[in-house]
């Protein structure tokens, strides 16, 4: 939930976005981090990550479903939106 909020508070990306991005975790025990597959294609971010010593997985395939809504400040239209990666659906306001 950390790297939505993240990606909507301060990068102003749409909830839509936020929700479908890649999502990686890091639970402490055991030491390392797991992303999810379409993470593993990208040799720059695992390079980086295990030149900072970190060890890396690729077990965690679908991550766990987000959902959100956004009040729209400016009209109130409650917008809610259902991660792809699971079944599911918003309802209509």
């Amino acid at each position: 939930m950390f790297e939505i909020l993240v990606d909507v508070l301060e990068y102003d990306m749409p909830l839509r976005e936020a929700i479908d991005a890649p999502r990686f975790h890091h639970a402490w025990m055991p030491d390392k981090i797991t992303m999810e597959k379409s993470l593993l294609t990208n040799e720059g971010l695992l390079k980086s990550l295990r030149a900072m010593g970190h060890a890396t997985d690729s077990t965690r395939d679908q991550g766990d479903r987000a959902l959100g809504m956004r009040v729209d400040a400016k009209t109130g239209l409650r917008i809610g939106v259902v991660d792809r990666r699971r079944d599911g659906w918003a309802a209509k306001q």
